[in-house]
């Protein structure tokens, strides 16, 4: 089918034949042809029909009938779907090997004889036409996330940018797994006010706060702004030990900031508290938790400002 397509387009074929003969051999692996099995136990998996649409692709592109490469793209990108981010990486990885290292025989005669069907001359076009898989993937895979978290164009972009931190190199590892979420944006070295921003709004579009009643807290970056929060500490020179209720007001991924409710006049200041602790009772979840976190200061509006800490226990659950 490869060779014939090819031979009718040297022939200037209607192009509305020729581009129904193309959607006859892009459905010739429908469902896609995949042992994730084999990949999973390290073994090369690959799709020979796809191969030869990749190859035919590479045809197209040197030919100039973008029209067509762009058909090939779009439905080899529908294993996208089935093998997830990161394996479809690899597949594609396996894909350029071949093409790019494939010689034109087979390296034994067999009872088919030793022409390589898989082989392509159009090695020069497969950077481009990976470069374009590539960037599908990317947009594909940006806009599901926007649609799925309501994200804003800046707050996917810079989900992807974090993804691409992975060990996978997988928007999934960043979107749906908190541990490796906070991993990332902590080993980030600078962050401006824009990302710092988008980091908040972010943290609650993914529901990686305490008002997700399924995820355990383990930084008080994940404490929910409006939580209502049981602070205690010995402030003053004789170190008198304060019990106080607050609320989070504002959560960033550099400071915690709070209100105190109904603190009586006459006792020490809260900022002469080196160190507060407080126990977060989140309204959806069971769990009690505490944790201890420096007091750095107070804001012009008179909130407290908060320093983070990276451990946060559990005291009890309801």
């Amino acid at each position: 089918m490869k060779k014939l397509l090819e031979k009718i387009h040297h022939e200037q074929w209607d192009i509305d034949v020729q581009k129904s003969l193309v959607n006859e051999i892009l459905q010739v692996d429908t469902p896609p042809d995949f042992n994730l099995d084999d990949l999973d136990r390290g073994i090369m998996i690959g799709n020979p029909v796809r191969w030869i649409q990749f190859a035919l692709a590479l045809f197209y592109q040197k030919e100039g009938v973008q029209e067509f490469v762009e058909m090939i793209a779009k439905d080899l990108l529908d294993d996208l779907e089935y093998l997830g981010e990161s394996t479809f990486y690899r597949v594609l990885g396996m894909t350029d090997g071949l093409m790019r290292f494939g010689g034109e025989k087979f390296w034994e005669d067999t009872d088919r004889g030793n022409v390589n069907i898989f082989f392509t001359p159009h090695k020069d076009q497969i950077d481009a036409f990976k470069q374009r898989l590539l960037n599908m993937t990317r947009e594909i895979l940006i806009q599901e996330a926007k649609n799925k978290f309501l994200l804003t164009d800046y707050e996917a972009e810079f989900l992807w940018d974090l993804s691409r931190k992975t060990k996978e190199n997988e928007l999934a590892q960043v979107t749906g797994n908190v541990t490796v979420f906070e991993k990332i944006i902590l080993e980030m070295e600078e962050l401006n006010s824009e990302q710092l921003d988008a980091l908040v709004k972010i943290r609650e579009k993914l529901r990686f706060n305490s008002e997700n009643p399924s995820l355990i807290l383990t930084t008080s970056r994940q404490i929910a702004p409006g939580t209502e929060v049981e602070i205690s500490g010995k402030a003053g020179e004789d170190k008198q030990r304060l019990q106080l209720m607050g609320i989070i007001r504002f959560n960033s991924l550099n400071y915690m900031y709070i209100s105190l409710q109904g603190q009586e006049t006459n006792l020490p200041p809260i900022d002469t508290m080196p160190q507060l602790t407080l126990k977060i009772s989140p309204p959806r979840q069971r769990t009690i938790y505490q944790c201890r976190l420096p007091l750095e200061g107070t804001s012009a509006d008179g909130m407290y400002r908060l320093g983070h800490s990276n451990t946060v226990k559990i005291i009890a659950e309801n």
